[in-house]
C-alpha cells in the first residue's frame, strides 16, 4: 500500500470513527433535550462525513474579499465594485456548468452567471437594498474553477462593520468554517476585524491572512506592521524580519495577481497536508466540547432522579409510618375503652360501698323519728296501742326505710350511669352511639316493689312474735327506736343484700355502655384503618411507579454517561488517528 493510500485510509477511518462518536452524543442531546447541542452535533457529523471544506473571505467592506475570491477562481465569479458590494451570504461550489440560484422566501430564483454579476451587487440606497434582498435566504453559486474541485467551498461574506446584521450574518457564518480568509486593506487594521480573527483562531479556525495591497509597495515598516498587529497579540513574539507566510500572512494585490502564488501555494500545502487533520480536529474539538457540557447535564440530570427517588423511597417509608400511626392510635382507642371501662366498674363498686355506708348512717339517725301513720303519742294507753299495734308499725318503718332507701339508690343509680356515659364519652376518640340516654339506667331495677314484698312476707313471724309478747307481759311497750334497732337488724341485712342488684344492674350497664361505645369505636377504627390503608395503598403505588421511574433515568443516564465516555474514548483514539495521518503526509 502506498503513503498516499495509507495517509487516506487512515484519515477514513479516523473521520468514520468520529463520526460515529459524534452521533452518539448527538443521541445523547437528544435525550437530554439539548436542542442545540443536538443541533450542533448533527451539523458536525454532516461536514465531518463530508469531504467538502468550507473556506470564507471575511473582512471589512471594500477590503477586496470578493476580488480576491474572483483571482483564486481565475475567473470573474461574484460582483465586484469600489463600495460595498456583497448584500449575502454567497457559497460558491464545483460545478460542471455554471449556475446561479436565488433563494427567497417567495421562492427560487435561477440566474445565469452573467445575471448574476451583473444584478447581484449593493445599490447605495439601503430602501432599495431592503427592496431587493430583504427575502433572500441564501445564494448559491456554482463554477467549474480547479480548486473547487478538490472538495472545497467558498463563501464570500458581507463586510465586517457595515451593518449589524450583515457582520452577524458573517460571525454565525464563520462558526460553520473550516478555515477563513481574513482580508485586509493594506495598513487598515481595524480592532473589530483583529478581534473576529481572534475568535475564530480560538474557535479552531484556520486562519490565512491576505492583506491587500491594492497596488502599494510591500515595505518593511509595512511588514512589521501588519506583524505587530496580526500576529504578535496571538503569538506574542515580536518582529525580527521574519517571513510572514510561515504564519500564514500573505501580501497580495487581488486586482493583479502579484503575491497570489505564495498564497495558493500556502492553501495547496495545507490542502494536501494539514486540510483532513484539521477537518477531523476541527469537528472533534466541538465534540469533545460539547461532550463534556453533555456529561454535566447527565449527572445533573441523575442526580436530580436519584434525588427524587429518595424523595419517593422516603415518601413510602412516610407512608408506611403513617399507617403504623393510625393502627397504633385506633388499637390505643380500643385499649382506652377497655381500661376506662375496668376503672368505672371499681369506681361503681367503691361508690355503692361508700353510699351503702351513707345510707345505713342515716337510717340510724331518720328511722327513730320517722313519722309512722299508724303510731300513737300519749300515755300508757297509747304505748299498750303501739305495742299491739306492732305489726303495723314494722310494716309501716319497713316501707318509710324502703322508700328512703330506694329514693337514695335511685338518684345513686341515675347519678352512676350518667357518670359511666360522661366516662364513655371522655375517651380519647370516642363518641357514644345514639341511644344511651339517662332513663337506661333504671330500666328493670328491683325498686321499692322488691322491698315490699320482702317486708310482707316477714309480717306473719312479726305478729307471731307479738302474740308471745302480750302473753307473757301485760305491760310491754314498743317505741320507734325499738323498730328502728329490729329493722337494722336482719332486715336492713337482708335488704343490703338485695341493694346489691343495683350495683350489679350498673355494672351490667357499665359493660353494655362500654361494649357499646367500643363497638362504635370499633367500626370507627375499622372504617378509619380501611380508609387509611386504601389511600396509602394508591399513594404507595403511584410512589412506587414514580420510583421505578426514577430508577430506570438513572440507569438510563448512567449508561448515557457510559456512552459518552465511550464516545470521549472514540475522539481521542480519531484524534490521535488523524495527528498520525499528518506525521505521514509530512514525512
Amino acid at each position: 500500500m502506498t503513503v498516499l493510500a495509507a495517509n487516506l485510509s487512515a484519515h477514513r477511518r479516523a473521520t468514520r470513527d468520529a463520526r460515529a462518536a459524534i452521533d452518539t452524543l448527538a443521541g445523547v442531546a437528544r435525550y437530554l433535550d439539548d436542542g442545540e447541542a443536538a443541533r450542533a452535533l448533527g451539523e458536525a457529523a454532516d461536514r465531518l462525513a463530508g469531504d467538502a471544506y468550507a473556506l470564507m473571505a471575511l473582512g471589512r467592506f471594500n477590503a477586496g474579499k470578493s476580488t480576491l475570491i474572483n483571482a483564486l477562481l481565475a475567473g470573474h465569479v461574484v460582483p465586484v465594485g469600489d463600495e460595498a458590494t456583497t448584500p449575502t451570504l454567497i457559497r460558491i461550489e464545483y460545478a460542471e456548468k455554471a449556475y446561479a440560484r436565488i433563494v427567497r422566501d417567495d421562492g427560487d430564483r435561477e440566474l445565469t452567471l452573467e445575471q448574476f454579476r451583473a444584478g447581484y451587487a449593493l445599490d447605495s440606497h439601503e430602501g432599495t437594498n431592503a427592496a431587493r434582498f430583504g427575502g433572500v435566504v441564501a445564494c448559491h453559486v456554482g463554477v467549474p474553477a480547479e480548486l473547487l474541485r478538490q472538495r472545497l467551498v467558498l463563501y464570500d461574506t458581507p463586510g465586517t462593520a457595515e451593518t449589524l446584521d450583515r457582520d452577524e450574518t458573517a460571525r454565525a457564518a464563520l462558526l460553520r468554517c473550516d478555515a477563513a480568509l481574513a482580508v485586509y486593506k493594506i495598513g487598515e487594521y481595524g480592532f473589530r476585524e483583529v478581534a473576529v480573527e481572534r475568535a475564530a483562531r480560538e474557535a479552531g479556525i484556520q486562519i490565512f491572512t491576505v492583506v491587500n495591497t491594492f497596488g502599494a509597495p510591500v515595505t518593511e515598516d509595512r511588514r512589521a506592521s501588519a506583524w505587530n498587529r496580526l500576529v504578535l497579540p496571538a503569538t506574542g513574539i515580536e518582529y525580527q524580519g521574519q517571513s510572514l507566510a510561515d504564519a500564514h500572512v500573505h501580501f497580495v494585490d487581488a486586482r493583479s495577481g502579484a503575491g497570489l502564488d505564495d498564497l495558493e501555494a500556502d492553501l495547496a500545502e495545507f490542502l494536501l497536508t494539514e486540510r483532513d487533520e484539521q477537518h477531523v480536529r476541527r469537528y472533534l474539538r466541538l465534540a469533545r466540547g460539547t461532550r463534556e457540557r453533555l456529561i454535566v447535564t447527565c449527572r445533573a440530570r441523575a442526580s436530580e432522579h436519584r434525588a427524587a427517588a429518595d424523595r419517593a423511597e422516603q415518601d413510602l417509608r412516610s407512608l408506611e409510618q403513617e399507617l403504623e400511626r393510625v393502627l397504633a392510635d385506633q388499637h390505643g382507642v380500643l385499649d382506652g375503652v377497655r381500661t376506662a371501662e375496668r376503672e368505672t366498674a371499681d369506681e361503681i363498686r367503691r361508690d355503692f360501698r361508700r353510699e351503702l355506708g351513707l345510707v345505713t348512717a342515716e337510717l340510724r339517725q331518720r328511722l327513730p323519728v320517722a313519722s309512722l301513720p299508724s303510731w300513737r303519742s300519749g300515755g300508757f294507753i297509747a304505748r299498750r296501742a303501739n305495742a299491739l299495734n306492732r305489726a303495723a308499725l314494722s310494716r309501716e318503718m319497713a316501707e318509710a326505710a324502703g322508700r328512703y332507701v330506694a329514693e337514695r339508690f335511685r338518684v345513686w343509680s341515675e347519678d352512676m350511669a350518667e357518670e359511666v356515659r360522661f366516662r364513655a364519652g371522655e375517651v380519647p376518640g370516642v363518641v357514644p352511639p345514639a341511644g344511651l340516654d339517662r332513663h337506661v339506667a333504671l330500666r328493670g331495677l328491683p325498686l321499692i316493689g322488691a322491698v315490699l314484698r320482702w317486708d310482707l312476707s316477714l309480717i306473719p313471724a312479726v305478729y307471731a312474735t307479738l302474740a308471745v309478747t302480750i302473753i307473757l307481759s301485760m305491760d310491754a311497750t314498743v317505741t320507734k327506736g325499738d323498730l328502728a334497732k329490729w329493722y337494722l337488724g336482719e332486715p336492713w341485712d337482708e335488704l343490703r343484700e338485695r341493694l346489691a342488684e343495683y350495683e350489679r344492674h350498673l355494672l351490667r350497664y357499665a359493660t353494655a355502655v362500654f361494649e357499646a361505645c367500643g363497638g362504635a369505636a370499633r367500626e370507627r377504627a375499622d372504617a378509619t384503618i380501611a380508609e387509611t390503608r386504601a389511600r396509602i395503598e394508591d399513594e404507595a403505588r403511584e410512589l412506587t411507579v414514580r420510583l421505578d421511574l426514577h430508577r430506570a433515568e438513572v440507569t438510563r443516564l448512567d449508561h448515557l454517561a457510559s456512552d459518552l465516555d465511550r464516545a470521549a474514548g472514540a475522539l481521542t483514539v480519531a484524534a490521535r488517528e488523524a495527528t498520525a495521518d499528518e506525521a505521514a503526509s509530512a514525512a
